[in-house]
């Protein structure tokens, strides 16, 4: 190979060798930002190995220096870019524990009978939380503000989340809702999952259609999952 064609080679080499080593060893070896560490801790690797091999070959030293800089910048600005916070403000379902007309052992819509014998007008049909839990956060990450799942007047059924304010992972589109199995412990144990969409921001009130598909009975965790890292970054235990 002619030291011009080395050159030019070198530029993307290097490139992927550091972005693809991070990501690798990110995915493979840590977990949640001990992940994020571990990737960081190979750049920093490579670069000190890339450095010293390049110092006995003086037609590569600016390419590779030069890569490794441009590189490097890249890199941060796209995690500055990345995990900002994104906040959003939807008017979200509110529905009480119990309906009324439930409480009084009637069936929901149902008419009241005064004192007197006579029936009332049929009681207006509400919306009617199925559970709900706070969020936590997980995987050395924080998050705050609480899950519901709330079933509507009209019949449908949403997921909110009311006051959230969770770590931005690895960016907000790498971000996902999840309706998971049980209380897992760790992110190994999320194994029977349900992704019900892409997180709308990392604070503020938002809201999700559930499928009429989706048993929420069946699961006892509401987690926001990081897909490049494959950790929580915060988890809700509702009940």
């Amino acid at each position: 190979m002619s030291t011009r064609a080395a050159r030019i080679l070198a530029v993307p080499a290097v490139a992927v060798l550091l972005a693809g080593g991070f990501w690798l060893a990110a995915a493979t070896i840590g977990e949640g930002t001990t992940a994020f560490w571990v990737g960081v801790g190979w750049w920093a690797l490579a670069s000190v190995t890339l450095l010293l091999l390049v110092r006995a070959r003086r037609e590569l030293r600016v390419p590779v220096i030069a890569a490794l800089a441009l590189t490097t910048v890249a890199a941060l600005a796209l995690f500055w870019t990345a995990t900002r916070e994104s906040e959003v403000s939807e008017q979200i379902a509110v529905g009480s524990p119990t309906p009324d007309s439930a409480a009084a052992g009637a069936p929901q819509g149902a008419s009241k009978r005064n004192e007197a014998g006579s029936a009332d007008r049929p009681e207006k049909p509400m919306n009617v939380e199925l559970a709900s839990g706070r969020f936590e956060g997980t995987s050395g990450h924080s998050g705050t503000g609480k899950a519901a799942a709330v079933e509507l007047a009209d019949g449908g059924r949403v997921l909110t989340f009311s006051d959230l304010d969770v770590d931005p992972g690895a960016g907000l589109d790498s971000l996902r809702v999840y309706l998971a199995a049980g209380k897992p412990t760790s992110d190994g144990e999320v194994t029977d999952f349900e992704e019900i969409a892409r997180l709308k921001g990392t604070k503020g009130d938002q809201q999700y259609d559930l499928p009429k598909s989706v048993d929420v009975e069946k699961y006892g965790s509401v987690i926001v999952w990081c897909v490049p890292f494959s950790t929580r970054i915060a988890q809700a235990e509702i009940e």
